[in-house]
């Protein structure tokens, strides 16, 4: 079937799964073509389970935030996905529509949670499989499919650009974001700091408690 490609193996649905994280890089990787690309969001990492009609929003720690996240859970839930985990970011967009992570913050102060929006970027489980070891693209074509009839705003597929890293850095800069982060495309999904997913900032920050 479609979604079950090489590297797929049976297995229950977890109750927890540790997300894959990036490693930070100071230069581009030589091995250009090898790479995908996408925009490092400033927001909260989120991890989806649905299983059936139930539907759990987890940070990457672990902590339940379903019940913070009424809107997305039932978006979720109208996805069509009987069984699986969804791995992206929430983010609240600006009036650029630009991520904005002050607003992020004041959402959840205010309880003003309608405006979040989920961008979806990875699909570790599905269907009674376990994905991980699946090559990165083919988990983005499946994941692709899965959103393709989604109705709703307040989640999206997360775009990846096989363009320039420099070039794509540069124009990370000009609009104001972070940064960007590159996966390596045969990677497989592993649930620690992983030098097959790496990120790029546009800036070096510090940040200084001044006292007057």
């Amino acid at each position: 079937e479609a979604y079950a490609p090489s590297g797929a193996v049976s297995a229950a649905l977890p109750e927890r799964l540790a997300p894959q994280l990036a490693t930070l890089v100071n230069g581009v990787p030589a091995d250009a073509q090898d790479w995908i690309y996408e925009i490092k969001f400033d927001g909260y990492r989120l991890l989806a389970r649905i299983d059936g009609a139930s539907v759990r929003c987890m940070t990457r720690n672990g902590h339940d935030w379903s019940a913070k996240l009424p809107g997305l859970v039932k978006s979720l839930g109208d996805l069509g996905v009987s069984s699986g985990w969804l791995d992206g970011e929430i983010v609240v967009m600006n009036e650029e529509g630009l991520p904005d992570f002050g607003a992020l913050q004041n959402a959840f102060d205010s309880a003003g949670t309608a405006h979040i929006v989920y961008y979806v970027f990875d699909l570790p489980y599905y269907k009674g499989l376990d994905l991980r070891q699946v090559e990165l693209m083919k988990r983005r074509e499946i994941l692709a499919d899965v959103l393709k009839n989604n109705r709703h705003a307040d989640i999206r597929f997360s775009d990846a650009f096989e363009a320039s890293p420099q070039g794509l850095l540069a124009s990370a800069q000009r609009l104001g974001l972070e940064g960007i982060v590159g996966k390596r495309k045969d990677s497989v999904y592993a649930s620690r700091r992983s030098a097959d997913w790496i990120k790029l900032t546009t800036q070096l920050r510090q940040e200084f408690v001044i006292g007057g």
